[in-house]
């Protein structure tokens, strides 16, 4: 069954990217799969795919036992030559420990035979399927997962709905709500996506991961802050600290990020919640889907990091919940204009940023050029104006060129096989405040790849690195040009909201 696990589990960093949490954590099948096609000490039914060796049974109950205890690294060898053998119903509970460990293409590998089995409409007597019901319902609950997982959002909603279809079972609609309520909320449904999630803890810290990434941050923080403030772990924390981020209080995620990170991985978790503030709420959703991973065994194994959680961590995180608090009423008695406390520089200015309308002021390259001298930095690494040929990847947006530059770099060091011979390049924007919103506003500089000349480039490309955990949109070229072989209806237009 798909259940939600009372472990405290850590966050995981996905390999390859510049930093994505692992704050979406869906309840999963973290423990063994039971059922009809499960396999019992002393029985060796015969499938339709052949007869199991007598030593199958044993073998998966280790598996199973392995998985159950929280080492899947260990249970994946035994499920693998389980499937050799052609126990078939293994497939489940590899899948399973794969998509634990970050595997998520090769987990879909395995589920897809499990979803598209079809058994006979007159078996034989003793006739035993190759896979169960409840075999074939795991599966769709875990390829669901894995698909939310490769940002495949409506393979996700599809494999979803198709658990609510199959099952009366609480515990497996609870699971399948829930992954279905987020990638609605990826699709940008959240009205929804809210009514969808439950009422236990795992549930309502995603709820207030979803309306933190619409805007609703005061309802996602009145949601979090007891939580945390009650000893909620690490994956509770950084929800709070994405959602005070989304409410432009930097202080207030600083604080609370360090809890679980050094200083250069604070910082770099908040760079890469402020890039996500100019993006809208659904894609704010898909980018941190990107990162959906469990804790990997070892950081050695899968290159994954793992945040433990201790008593101490928690009462840290208490206290600075209490004083975020008390901080925040006092700004709201003292200031009520102003709801932002002062902080380090994260990139996001404490006060509205007055621009009339959306438009498209540039800094010449000569002034680029200059700040990153300023800044210490090499002004012949500024990247270029982008210009209206070609396809091309917008990957972020910063508040200034050094931030911009630095943006670059990192991405450029954790995607060297994708990113060598791309060129980076620049574009600009203005926002407008938002009436009564706390969304973007003022001056950013997006940072873009290419270009390049096909579609079909930019779209493997945009894959690979969403892939990785890096989320992009591909800009179109603008109207009149003919440089490309492929042109596609279907592009996403370059926009910012």
């Amino acid at each position: 069954m798909l259940r939600a696990s009372n472990k405290k589990t850590g966050l995981s960093v996905r390999p390859g990217s510049v930093v994505v949490l692992c704050v979406l954590v869906l309840a999963a099948c973290a423990g063994t799969t039971t059922g009809p096609g499960s396999a019992v000490p002393g029985r060796t039914p015969v499938r339709d795919g052949g007869t199991e060796p007598g030593d199958t049974a044993a073998a998966r109950a280790v598996a199973d036992r392995l998985l159950a205890n929280g080492h899947p690294m260990a249970a994946i060898p035994l499920y693998r030559r389980l499937v050799d053998q052609d126990e078939q119903g293994a497939r489940v509970p590899l899948a399973s420990a794969l998509s634990t460990v970050g595997a998520h293409q090769e987990a879909v590998r395995q589920l897809l035979p499990v979803t598209a089995y079809v058994p006979p409409e007159e078996p034989s007597k003793d006739f035993v399927p190759r896979y169960t019901a409840d075999d074939i319902t795991r599966a769709w609950a875990l390829l669901g997962r894995n698909w939310l997982a490769l940002g495949r959002i409506e393979d996700a909603v599809g494999a979803y709905n198709q658990v609510m279809a199959r099952t009366t079972d609480t515990q497996d609609r609870f699971g399948a709500a829930t992954g279905l309520a987020i990638a609605l909320a990826a699709r940008g449904e959240v009205n929804s996506a809210l009514p969808l999630f439950g009422q236990d803890p795992s549930a309502q810290s995603n709820k207030a991961l979803v309306l933190a990434a619409f805007d609703r941050t005061d309802e996602a923080i009145a949601i979090l802050e007891p939580m945390v403030a009650a000893g909620a772990g690490p994956r509770d924390r950084q929800n709070l600290a994405f959602a005070y981020m989304m409410a432009n209080r930097p202080a207030a995620a600083t604080r609370i990020t360090r809890v679980d990170f050094g200083g250069e991985d604070s910082q770099k978790t908040l760079e890469f919640y402020q890039m996500l503030r100019p993006l809208d709420g659904s894609a704010r959703v898909r980018a941190l889907i990107s990162g959906l991973i469990q804790p990997a065994e070892t950081r050695e194994e899968t290159a994954n990091l793992r945040l433990t959680d201790t008593p101490e961590q928690s009462e840290t995180a208490a206290r600075i919940v209490t004083e975020n608090v008390r901080e925040s009423s006092a700004l709201s008695k003292t200031s009520p204009g102003s709801q932002t406390p002062s902080g380090p520089d994260t990139g996001v200015t404490g006060k509205p940023v007055t621009a009339p309308e959306i438009n498209d002021r540039t800094l010449s390259d000569r002034a680029a050029e200059d700040a990153a001298r300023k800044a210490g930095l090499d002004p012949r690494d500024v990247p270029p104006l982008l210009g209206p040929d070609g396809y091309a990847l917008q990957i972020g947006a910063y508040r200034t060129i050094p931030a911009l530059m630095r943006g670059w770099t990192i991405l450029l060091d954790a995607n060297r096989d994708l990113l060598a011979d791309i060129p980076p390049r620049r574009s600009e924007v203005t926002l407008p405040p938002r009436q009564g919103q706390t969304g973007p506003s003022g001056h950013y500089f997006r940072l873009n790849a290419g270009p390049l000349r096909r579609y079909s480039d930019a779209k493997t490309l945009c894959d690979a690195l969403t892939i990785r955990g890096t989320p992009c949109w591909i800009r179109v070229p603008e109207p009149g040009e003919s440089g490309t072989e492929d042109s596609r209806e279907d592009s996403r237009p370059d926009t910012e909201n």
